[in-house]
C-alpha cells in the first residue's frame, strides 16, 4: 500500500538528518558556549534517516494539504464553436500519494528525491462564448477533478555550523509534472478535449510553482527554527548540558555526524527584569540614637526580589484544593455563571493562577503598598481533559506589614481592593458583578495565604553570622524601610576566626629569667619576707631591666597590632559579596561608596538588591582533545552518541564545586558503628574518653572524582575525608579525620533517554589526617572503613547515579534497544529510536502549515 506524502514533506527528512535526535526543547534557556571543543558526537545512520523520513512523511500530509493554486484564465478556439473563454478557480490539492522517495548523502550536502508521486486536485470551471448564429452569450459552470501523475521533486540541502547552531541552506531545488488527467462533472464532450488542450500545461506549471515555493518557504522557516534552538539542556537546578554545535557536520555516503560540546556547565537563567528605582540616598540615622545598628532598605530591593522570582517563573500555580471545595465544581458556580454549569454540569475545576507582571512595591511614610496583576484561568476537568473556559484579569491592591524575625526581614500582605476584567471566554460573556464575590473569596482564602506562606519566611538582612538583631524597630519613610536595632552575640566559627587574629604570643624570654622575675614579684608582695639580701638583689634587677622590659612590651604589642590589622584587612577583603537566600536568589551585599563617619556613628552603603544566585566556576578536569566522532559497529542502528570522559569529569567537577559532595551520616545499616561502644576494640582510647556516646560520620570529598574510560573498564578515583564526630552533651566533637583514596569501577546503562550508572568498590587505601585522641591502628580501622564504604558511601552515590543525566535526544523520541560500547577515553551509545507524539514535534512540524 502506498504511503501518502506531500511533496514539500521531503523537507521533514532534513529535520531528522539535521536535528531530530539531539535538539533540546525550545523552551529551555540559552547559553553561549565557553569553548569550541567537542566532547560528544552523534552519528545518524541511513536506517535512522529512513526512520525519520517515514515518520515525517506521515506527519507532513496533514499539515500541507489542502494547498490552493492561483486561478487560471484562457481563451481557446473550438471547431464549430468559435472562441471560448475558460476560467479555472478554487483549484486545490487535497490529496498526495508517494510511491518512492529516498535521501542520499554526499560531499555537497543532503540530496532528497521524491519520484512517482501523484496529486489529486479539485477545481471549479466556467466558460462562456457567443457565435454569429446565436446573438446571446452562452455560458456554463461546474466542477472537475484532476490527477497529477509522475510528480518528481528533488532538492539539495547544505548543512553548516554558524556560531554554535546548525545553518541550513538550499543549494538546489526542482519539481516536474509528467502527466495530467481531468474528469469533468457535466459539460459537453467538446469541453473535455478543450480543457485538456487549454490547461494541461498551465495546471502542471501551477502545481510545480506552488510546490517549489512551499519548499523554499519551508527551508527558510526551518533554518530560522534551527538558528533559534537553545544551546543548553537543563539537568537540574544547578547544572546544564552544553549542546552547542562544534565544527561542521560530517557527511559520508551512509551517515551524517554532528559534534557538540557536551560538557556540564553551571546552569544559567535569563537576567532579572528591570524594576522601578530612583537613585535616592539610602543612608539612615535612626531616631533612637541608643540603637546599635541601623539598616536602610530602598523599595528597589523589594522590587528586585519581585522581578527575580517572577522571571524565574515561580509566580504561577495550579489550585486544586481550597477551603470551600464547592468553588472547584461547576455546581458551585451555577448561579454565578449559569452557562458554565449548563455546559459542564457537576464537573470538577482547577484555577490556573499566574502573575502577568512582577508585583510593584511602593513604600511611603505610612504604608507599604503592592500592586499585583494576576491572570486567573478557570479550567474544567472533563473526561480526564483540562478544558480552559475563561480567563479573568485581576489588579490586586494590597498593603504590607514587615517585621524582623531573627536576622530576616519577614512580612505579610492583606487585601485593600481589586478590580477585574474578562480577558477571554469560551462560554460567552460573564456577569462580573456576580463573579466578584467569588474572586474576593479566592483572593482572601487562596491567593493571599499562599503568598504569605512565603513572605513569612523573609529574606536575610546583611548581618555577620554570630550576631543577632535584638529589640528591633521598623520605620517607614519615603521609598525606604529602616531597621533600627541592638545586637547580641553568639560564638561562631566566623567570629572565632576573626578574633583569633589578635592573639598575642608570649614574650620570648628565657625560663630562668621568667622565674627570676616571678621570684622578685613574690618578694616585693610579701613584706614579711626574711630574705633581705634577696630583696636587694631583686630591686637591683628591676632597676637594670625596667626600661628594656617596657620597651619589649611596647614593641611586641605594636608588632602584633600591625599584624592583626593586616590579617583583619585580608579577612574583610575575603568576605562574600552576596548572601544566598535560596537556590535561585542571593542578596547583593557589595559595598557602595566610602563609609560615612560622624562623631556618633559610622554608616555603610551596600547594593542590597536581589540577584540571580551565582556559584563558583567549575573546576578543571582531565581532557585530551581527541576526535569524538563515532561510527557504531552495528550499522543498522539508527543513531550513535559518543561521550568523551571529559563529559563525566565536567559533571564531577561541577557538583563538587557546588558543594554537593559532602554529607553527615547519622544512620547506617549497622547502627552500632555510630556509637563509641562499637569501636571499643578498634580504637580503645575513643571508647575510654567518650564511653557509649553516639557518633556521626562527616564525609566530604577533598577533590572531584576522576573518571578514566578504557576499552574494558570505566574507573573512578575518589578522594574522601571522613571525620569521626562524637555527640557529647549536645555538642558535636570532631575526634579524628581519616583520608581515603577509593578506587571504583563503573557500569553504565541507558534508562529511557538518560545515561545512568553505578559504581562498585575495587580497593581503597587510607591514612590518618589528624587525631585528637592519639594515634589510630589503621589495620584495625580498615574493616570498619570497608563496611562504611560498602554499606553507606557507595549506596548513597549509586542512589544518585541511577537517576543518570539526559542524553541529547529531542523530546518525543526514545532510545530503543540501545547498546553501550567503551573505547579509549569515550563511551558510545548505539541505538534505535521510537517516537511518541509531543508538543515539541507538533511545533516543529507546524512550520510547513
Amino acid at each position: 500500500m502506498k504511503k501518502p506524502m506531500a511533496p514539500t514533506t521531503i523537507l521533514y527528512i532534513l529535520i531528522g538528518i539535521a536535528s531530530l535526535f539531539f535538539i533540546p526543547s525550545p523552551t529551555q534557556s540559552h547559553l553561549q558556549p565557553n569553548t569550541d571543543e567537542a566532547f560528544t558526537s552523534i552519528v545518524i545512520s541511513q536506517r535512522g534517516l529512513d526512520f525519520v523520513k517515514d515518520l515525517l512523511i506521515e506527519k507532513a500530509v496533514s499539515s500541507i494539504v489542502p494547498l490552493q493554486l492561483p486561478n487560471i484564465e484562457k481563451s481557446i478556439k473550438i471547431p464549430f464553436v468559435g472562441s471560448v473563454n475558460m476560467v479555472l478557480s478554487n483549484t486545490t490539492i487535497y490529496q498526495i500519494n508517494v510511491s518512492e522517495s529516498y535521501a542520499k548523502l554526499g560531499d555537497a550536502g543532503v540530496s532528497i528525491i521524491v519520484s512517482g508521486a501523484t496529486c489529486n486536485l479539485s477545481m471549479n470551471w466556467y466558460y462562456s462564448y457567443s457565435t454569429w448564429l446565436v446573438p446571446v452569450e452562452i455560458s456554463d459552470r461546474g466542477t472537475a477533478s484532476v490527477q497529477v501523475e509522475g510528480l518528481e521533486v528533488g532538492l539539495t540541502l547544505g548543512l553548516g555550523n554558524e556560531e554554535g547552531t546548525l545553518k541550513l541552506s538550499l543549494l538546489d531545488c526542482g519539481c516536474y509534472v509528467k502527466d495530467i488527467s481531468i474528469k469533468l462533472d457535466g459539460g459537453a464532450s467538446w469541453l473535455y478535449q478543450g480543457m485538456i488542450d487549454a490547461f494541461e500545461e498551465q495546471i502542471g506549471s501551477a502545481v510545480e510553482s506552488a510546490i517549489t515555493k512551499k519548499l523554499k518557504e519551508g527551508i527558510l522557516k526551518l533554518d530560522t527554527f534551527l538558528q533559534a534552538l537553545p544551546k543548553e539542556i537543563p539537568v537540574d537546578d544547578n547544572a546544564s548540558l552544553n549542546v552547542t554545535f562544534v565544527n561542521d557536520p560530517l557527511l559520508s555516503n551512509a551517515s551524517v555526524g554532528f559534534e557538540i560540546n557536551g560538557l556540564f556547565t553551571e546552569r544559567k537563567r535569563d537576567p532579572v527584569l528591570g524594576y522601578r528605582h530612583e537613585n535616592s540616598k539610602t543612608s539612615v540615622f535612626c531616631p533612637d540614637s541608643s540603637k546599635m545598628v541601623g539598616i536602610s532598605l530602598d523599595e528597589a530591593v523589594f522590587n528586585s526580589a519581585s522581578a527575580l522570582y517572577y522571571n524565574a517563573t515561580f509566580m504561577q500555580w495550579i489550585v486544586d484544593k481550597v477551603p470551600d471545595q464547592s468553588l472547584l465544581n461547576t455546581a458551585g458556580w451555577r448561579f454565578v455563571v449559569p452557562q458554565l454549569y449548563k455546559k459542564y454540569p457537576n464537573d470538577d475545576m482547577t484555577l490556573n493562577i499566574s502573575l502577568s507582571s512582577p508585583p510593584v512595591v511602593i513604600i511611603s511614610e505610612k504604608n507599604i503598598d503592592a500592586t499585583i496583576n494576576v491572570d486567573l484561568i478557570i479550567d474544567v476537568l472533563e473526561a480526564g481533559e483540562v478544558v480552559p473556559v475563561a480567563c479573568i484579569s485581576l489588579v490586586i491592591r494590597a498593603s504590607g506589614l514587615v517585621k524582623v524575625a531573627g536576622n530576616n526581614l519577614a512580612g505579610s500582605v492583606k487585601l485593600n481592593d481589586f478590580t477585574m476584567s474578562l480577558k477571554w471566554s469560551n462560554i460567552g460573556n460573564l456577569r462580573l458583578y456576580l463573579v466578584q464575590p467569588v474572586m474576593w473569596t479566592v483572593i482572601q482564602t487562596v491567593f493571599l495565604p499562599y503568598a504569605n506562606s512565603h513572605l513569612v519566611q523573609g529574606f536575610p538582612l546583611p548581618i555577620i553570622h554570630g550576631f543577632t538583631l535584638h529589640n528591633a524597630n521598623i520605620i517607614s519613610s519615603d521609598s525606604r524601610i529602616m531597621v533600627c536595632s541592638d545586637v547580641i552575640y553568639t560564638e561562631t566559627n566566623n567570629l572565632s576566626q576573626l578574633l583569633s587574629i589578635w592573639e598575642i604570643a608570649s614574650l620570648n624570654s628565657k625560663e630562668d629569667d621568667r622565674g627570676a622575675f616571678d621570684h622578685c614579684a613574690n618578694l616585693t608582695t610579701h613584706p614579711q619576707c626574711p630574705h633581705a639580701a634577696d630583696l636587694i638583689q631583686c630591686e637591683r634587677m628591676i632597676d637594670a631591666f625596667e626600661e628594656q622590659i617596657g620597651s619589649a612590651v611596647e614593641s611586641a604589642i605594636t608588632k602584633k597590632l600591625k599584624e592583626g590589622i593586616l590579617k583583619l584587612d585580608t579577612f574583610l577583603q575575603a568576605l562574600p559579596k552576596e548572601i544566598p537566600v535560596d537556590d535561585n536568589a542571593s542578596l547583593n551585599v557589595t559595598f557602595v561608596n566610602d563609609p560615612l563617619l560622624s562623631n556618633a556613628s559610622v554608616g555603610f552603603e551596600i547594593n542590597g538588591l536581589f540577584t540571580e544566585r551565582k556559584r563558583d566556576p567549575v573546576l578543571g578536569y582531565r581532557h585530551e582533545n581527541s576526535k569524538t566522532s563515532v561510527f557504531c559497529p552495528d550499522s543498522s542502528k539508527m543513531v550513535g552518541i559518543s561521550l568523551d570522559e571529559a563529559v563525566f569529569n565536567s559533571a564531577s567537577a561541577l557538583y563538587y564545586n557546588a558543594t554537593f559532595m559532602q554529607w553527615i551520616v547519622d544512620k547506617v545499616p549497622d547502627q552500632s558503628l555510630l556509637n563509641t561502644a562499637g569501636w571499643r576494640f578498634v580504637v580503645p582510647q575513643l571508647y575510654k574518653k567518650y564511653p557509649n556516646d553516639d557518633m556521626t560520620l562527616n564525609i566530604s570529598l577533598s577533590s572531584p572524582p576522576v573518571v578514566i574510560i578504557s576499552e574494558k573498564n570505566i574507573d573512578a578515583t575518589i578522594n574522601v575525608d571522613l571525620i569521626i564526630d562524637v555527640l557529647e552533651a549536645g555538642e558535636v566533637v570532631p575526634v579524628a579525620c581519616i583520608s581515603l583514596v577509593i578506587r571504583a569501577s563503573g557500569l553504565v546503562k541507558v534508562a529511557g533517554n538518560n545515561l545512568a550508572g553505578s559504581v562498585k568498590l575495587n580497593d581503597f587505601t587510607m591514612s590518618l589526617k589528624w587525631s585528637n585522641i592519639g594515634n589510630l591502628r589503621l589495620y584495625l580501622v580498615q574493616p570498619v572503613m570497608w563496611t562504611v564504604i560498602q554499606t553507606v558511601f557507595l549506596p548513597y552515590a549509586n542512589s544518585h547515579l541511577v537517576q543518570g543525566f539526559p542524553l541529547p535526544i529531542i523530546h518525543g523520541f526514545t532510545l530503543h534497544n540501545a547498546n553501550i560500547i567503551s573505547s579509549d577515553s569515550r563511551i558510545m551509545v548505539c541505538s534505535d529510536v521510537i517516537y511518541t507524539e509531543t508538543n515539541n514535534l507538533s511545533q516543529l512540524l507546524s512550520i510547513w502549515e
